[in-house]
């Protein structure tokens, strides 16, 4: 009884319409399938059925194609340290997922590679997408030798899975032109290196390279490492103030991220300078910058780009184990958008 009515609603649908059962189905279930569609028909097809009030039976559709449609977020990330790009892309993730006709499975906290784990062996995923810098290398390649679908975000690992990532180094660019057309002459480096996450080297090295074309030096101010919020704003302050009291003033600090941007905006501050006049100071995320008065500009994580360039790689790599082979190592860069506010 369930699937004949689930069925003749598709046919109300595909007759409106005026196409095939087939392709309504494939339209309505999303992902690879509809992507062969036109945008225009995709669109006349998903209104109609709207209009009609239809519904998707998921659990037909699980029995069809025999797969859960849950894709499974892995977040591990260090002690102590609160990441604020965790909560918008996994909020991204969650509506990218739901337009394809998935429903997401969150694995989070000290047992979090451990259910995953337990649940591929079980089959209750499809999928896996993995955020959290704090995975070891040695779960990694665990997970790599699993064989399941999977994409990491955002990653700083070179692992042997296909990436999807901001391109950290385009964006830093962008940051550097912007305050060379403000007629900026002293341009500093805020951040740290580590070599566990390229992104640090990655970001001052674009810098530096952008500044080389226009024959202005590189100089990079290095603040301490810190593990928590507050470390490291405390860290990005202590870095400027030390170099005020050695002469080493700058009229633009681009920053590694959001929270070395607050450390140097507030030693900015205390040293007498004016956000936007005499000073301009940019962060990386946009997650903490417009917490400032006057909030500072960033260049964008683009949450909703990634999530949805990574739920359209893990569908295709689900239903294509050649096509996931081949992506194994590969990167796609989001190029991302900066933020101006001051």
């Amino acid at each position: 009884m369930h699937n004949r009515l689930y069925m003749a609603n598709l046919k109300q649908i595909a007759q409106s319409v005026g196409v095939s059962v087939c392709t309504v189905s494939k339209i309505l279930a999303g992902g690879v399938g509809a992507e062969r569609y036109s945008a225009e028909r995709r669109a006349q097809v998903e209104a109609e059925a709207k209009r009609m009030g239809y519904r998707r039976n998921h659990s037909a559709r699980a029995l069809r194609s025999r797969q859960s449609l849950a894709i499974g977020i892995l977040t591990i990330m260090e002690e102590g340290r609160h990441d604020a790009s965790l909560g918008p892309l996994l909020s991204a993730l969650d509506v990218a997922l739901r337009a394809a006709g998935r429903h997401s499975l969150l694995l989070s906290g000290q047992l979090a590679f451990e259910d995953a784990a337990r649940y591929i062996a079980e089959k209750r995923m499809d999928g896996l997408l993995i955020y959290g810098p704090a995975l070891s290398k040695m779960k990694r390649k665990s997970l790599v030798q699993t064989n399941v679908p999977a994409v990491l975000i955002n990653s700083p690992w070179g692992d042997d899975l296909p990436a999807v990532t901001v391109d950290g180094a385009s964006g830093v660019r962008k940051a550097v032109q912007h305050v060379l057309n403000k007629n900026r002459k002293t341009i500093r480096y805020l951040g740290y290196r580590d070599p566990e996450l390229p992104s640090t080297v990655e970001r001052a090295q674009a810098v530096k390279e952008a500044l080389a074309e226009h024959k202005i030096q590189f100089d990079e101010w290095t603040a301490t490492q810190a593990h928590d919020d507050q470390g490291i704003i405390e860290s990005a302050y202590a870095a400027v103030r030390s170099a005020a009291l050695f002469d080493k003033q700058a009229d633009a600090i681009i920053c590694y991220d959001d929270l070395y941007a607050l450390g140097a905006a507030f030693a900015c501050r205390d040293s007498g300078l004016e956000i936007g006049k005499d000073v301009d100071v940019i962060g990386f995320g946009d997650n903490h910058a417009s917490f400032h008065r006057p909030a500072l500009s960033s260049v964008s994580s683009m949450h909703e780009q990634v999530a949805q360039q990574a739920v359209v790689d893990i569908a295709h790599y689900i239903q294509d184990a050649k096509r996931f082979e081949k992506a194994r190592g590969k990167v796609k860069r989001i190029e991302p958008d900066l933020i101006i506010r001051t």
